[in-house]
């Protein structure tokens, strides 16, 4: 910590006004339970301070004592022990949102909402925020301020000084209002320039900005025992974690080194059940050999003949037959399992970590207790130890997905999760207008009453038919004496659509307002419908009163959405549809139609196969229970996921691969240049002619075109990089083939465990995806070889063909029905001819 003799006159005022906030919180809970003589003491330092800093012009601010500077360097998602028992992680704000990374706060008053998550794992011990910001520099000291708050409570009040713009602070959170779960910490401003005269509340130069990679938050913590039921999974795959550790899947070597299929079947789905349950947060899984300790103390502890050093101070699941685990566990453990058998205890010389055991008297009970863990939503059962007899999942339809809207089907909103909903003006909300327990007062209106959101799912490979366009019937009413100008603005997949004026002065109810969404605007998998309200109060001159609470308009749950008719009909391979709903390896979600192969089932393989898999599950949140697994699985009539290191892969697949992997050379294309021409993408034999002649008709659509270098490597020149291709399959006309390599084991594992986090994986789509250790670095290619799939009926096929090639076609229809009358026109003359010779005809 730097002291007041370092520093001279320019810096001490900024070092002040930070450290002065460590004796300014008299008002604290805290403060108030101590003794009157030492908050005299306290009062006395403070002035004591001031009267030496007379002409500093030190800044106030209110917050509870900070922690000491002594910190642990470390970065986001690390932690680092300290004292006894109590561990240290810090993450940057921004590490918390992908919304914004640079949040500004701009006009007279507006404020920014943080989620921070605390796990029921966790015992908290101090937490601090390491907060920077920067300022306008002409705002009015007296009259600016950023404050913050804890989930309601305002904890620090910061003055935003225009003669130093660039702010620190250090605050503390009070360890009362955490709570387990997510916390809201908001930062708020309320920013003038003016005081005498009239403000314009959306000047330009009223702003803040939080910096947000560089204010940090730093968790003292305590792990807390484990609760060893299973009712508490939710506790123990936990995405309010901050540091994402992987967790280690250990099970007994078999005969060589490699998994057996049984075995790298059994990860799978505890890897795909860890993804379920964790929701959005990508999982990190690891397989490792499970190994013989020695007990030190006569076995007096349980499973004391477990190693430790497989362990590595993380949770761990066991998994294996009961006669592969005795040895380990013990007779008396294995006295138990009878049935399929899952159990979570904590581990023995930590009882903060976990050990959850899957098992079994045969590979089947195994796998049956392993697909029931995915399956496990409700806090039942609530034991530690529990036998699974049977399981009989559901009989989902293919194409399904959380959500599902089909085309033709008209669905209310209520029926798609939005009920009736009030919606407020984002300019002057109304402050009456509160829901107790999501909205907090009337200035802090929550993003709920700002905007409705409804969530549906497509099937992936949709086609309409023609040029329909989906229908939305809204009912809708809204207040009196709008501004001219507002409106409700339509969004769909974050595309504006349209507007609907709100100019009636005595406002109106309005129902079966229908509105026209173009299909283009329509994705595979999932989708979301916004209507955000802009409602702008009467009297906005300046000095007038601005008032909202009239700004109020309720959607009602009645409307409707309804899509136009859909067809099974999709252009192969197209990596982005795997990214949004998993297509076409996932086209049936228990993964009837799927194969995967891990190629040599070493560990490192089989890592990499599960966190892929566990991915994939995670889109739709449920098990691919029936997949096949295994180092050579039987692939007919499935899609195939291959996973293995380059050398070990089939040359087969590594001849029909975009990027050509042969056992001497390699081929890759270098993009050289681009330019807009006419799509030169290969078509079937029987769409290449369409092409051609609906070309002499009209110009087709100009589409990106890359000129490219073709250039052969000698060997695999791929070196640190991961390898994702999409293809057909060399084996099975119509079906995909999804290949993911690189060139060692570890980096394998490495390369899948990049791959599936968000700033990789949602920038995946063509056939070709290569990428290294740097997100912004990802590269991918279109395809250069397509194919067309579809289970649709006939018309769907003539629709897709009418759809894109419209004046070719009816060309061709013309052209037949010409041929056929003149075919027609010549078989009469000659009949004529051969039956009526001497009847005379004014054409001979």
């Amino acid at each position: 910590m730097a002291s007041s003799a370092d520093l001279d006159a320019d810096t001490l005022p900024v070092w002040f006004e930070s450290h002065s906030m460590k004796y300014a919180n008299f008002h604290s809970r805290r403060d108030r339970a101590r003794s009157i003589p030492n908050q005299h003491a306290f009062l006395s330092l403070l002035l004591t301070m001031v009267l030496l800093t007379p002409s500093l012009g030190i800044a106030q601010a209110t917050t509870e004592a900070v922690l000491d500077e002594s910190t642990t360097e470390a970065g986001d998602g690390t932690n680092a022990a300290s004292a006894a028992g109590t561990r240290r992680i810090e993450r940057s704000l921004a590490s918390f949102t992908d919304a914004f990374k640079d949040a500004r706060l701009l006009g007279s008053r507006a404020q920014i909402n943080f989620d921070i998550p605390l796990p029921a794992r966790w015992e908290p011990r101090e937490l601090r925020l390491d907060l920077v910001y920067r300022n306008s520099v002409n705002l009015l000291q007296a009259h600016s301020q950023l404050r913050v708050e804890l989930n309601g409570l305002i904890i620090a009040q910061l003055r935003l000084d225009p003669e130093r713009p660039e702010g620190r602070a250090q605050i503390r959170l009070p360890l009362d209002l955490l709570r387990v779960g997510y916390n809201q910490l908001v930062f708020a401003v309320a920013q003038h320039t003016l005081v005498e005269d009239c403000e314009d509340p959306g000047a330009p130069e009223l702003w803040t900005q939080i910096d947000t990679q560089g204010s940090r938050l730093h968790l003292d913590y305590e792990p807390r025992s484990l609760n060893t039921s299973l009712s508490a999974l939710e506790e123990l795959f936990d995405a309010r974690l901050w540091n994402k550790e992987p967790w280690r899947i250990l099970m007994p070597p078999s005969q060589n080194a490699a998994l057996d299929d049984a075995q790298l079947t059994w990860g799978a789905l505890v890897a795909q059940a860890i993804a379920i349950h964790l929701g959005f947060v990508p999982p990190t899984v690891e397989s490792a050999p499970l190994t013989l300790g020695t007990a030190q103390d006569g076995s007096q502890r349980r499973f004391a003949a477990l190693n430790a050093s497989d362990l590595l101070d993380r949770d761990a699941i066991l998994i294996g037959t009961r006669d592969q685990l005795r040895p380990i566990l013990g007779a008396e453990w294995a006295s138990s399992v009878t049935d399929g058998y899952l159990a979570l205890f904590a581990q023995p010389n930590d009882d903060t970590r976990a050990l959850l055991i899957v098992s079994g008297r045969d590979a089947q009970e195994v796998e049956r207790a392993a697909t029931t863990l995915a399956f496990m939503e409700t806090p039942f059962p609530d034991r530690a130890q529990v036998l699974v007899s049977d399981l009989i999942p559901p009989d989902i339809p293919a194409n399904s997905g959380p959500g599902l809207l089909p085309g033709g089907v008209k669905a209310r909103f209520m029926d798609l999760g939005a009920s009736t909903t009030t919606l407020v003006s984002p300019l002057a909300p109304a402050s009456w207008f509160t829901d107790p327990g999501f909205s907090g007062s009337g200035t802090q209106v929550s993003a709920v009453q700002r905007h409705l959101r409804l969530d549906f799912w497509i099937q992936p490979d949709f086609h309409i038919m023609g040029s329909e366009d989906a229908i939305l019937s809204l009912n809708f009413s809204y207040g009196a004496a709008f501004r001219g100008d507002s409106v409700l603005n339509l969004l769909v997949n974050g595309v504006f659509v349209r507007g609907i004026p709100l100019d009636d002065p005595v406002g109106a109810s309005l129902y079966d307002y229908r509105l026209r969404i173009p299909s283009s605007l329509l994705r595979a998998g999932p989708n979301r419908l916004e209507l955000v309200p802009m409602l702008v109060p009467l009297k906005t001159d300046r000095c007038q009163l601005r008032q909202g609470e009239n700004l109020l308009m309720t959607v009602y749950g009645d409307s409707a959405l309804q899509l136009p008719f859909m067809t099974q009909f999709s252009r192969l391979p197209d990596l982005a549809l795997l990214v949004q709903s998993g297509f076409p390896w996932i086209r049936d979600l228990q993964g009837r139609d799927l194969a995967v192969q891990v190629v040599s089932g070493s560990r490192e393989a089989a890592g990499a196969a599960w966190t892929l898999l566990a991915r994939l599950a995670q889109i739709n949140g449920v098990p691919l229970h029936r997949a096949r697994l295994g180092t050579a699985p039987d692939t007919e009539g499935r899609e195939s996921i291959v996973v293995g290191v380059l050398n070990d892969l089939d040359p087969v697949l590594r001849d029909a691969a975009p990027l050509y992997l042969g056992e001497k050379t390699s081929r890759i294309d270098y993009t050289t240049l681009r330019v807009l021409t006419e799509p030169e993408t290969a078509l079937a034999w029987w769409e290449s002619p369409l092409a051609i002649l609906q070309g002499w008709f009209t110009a087709r659509p100009a589409e990106p075109r890359e000129f490219e270098s073709h250039v052969t490597y000698a060997g695999h020149p791929l070196g640190r990089l991961g390898l994702l291709m999409a293809f057909e399959s060399p084996t099975q006309t119509g079906r995909s083939v999804l290949l993911l390599s690189a060139t060692e084991p570890q980096r394998l594992l490495e390369r899948a465990t990049q791959i599936v986090q968000p700033e990789y994986w949602f920038n995946v789509r063509g056939s070709l995806v290569l990428w290294n250790d740097k997100p912004d670095e990802l590269r991918w290619q279109p395809a250069r070889q397509t194919f067309i799939i579809g289970e649709g009926p006939t018309e769907a096929r003539l629709s897709y063909l009418f759809g894109h090639y419209p004046q070719a076609l009816q060309a061709l229809l013309l052209g037949l029905a010409a041929l056929l009358a003149l075919l027609l026109l010549i078989l009469m003359r000659r009949f004529r001819r051969r039956h009526h010779p001497l009847i005379h005809h004014e054409d001979n």
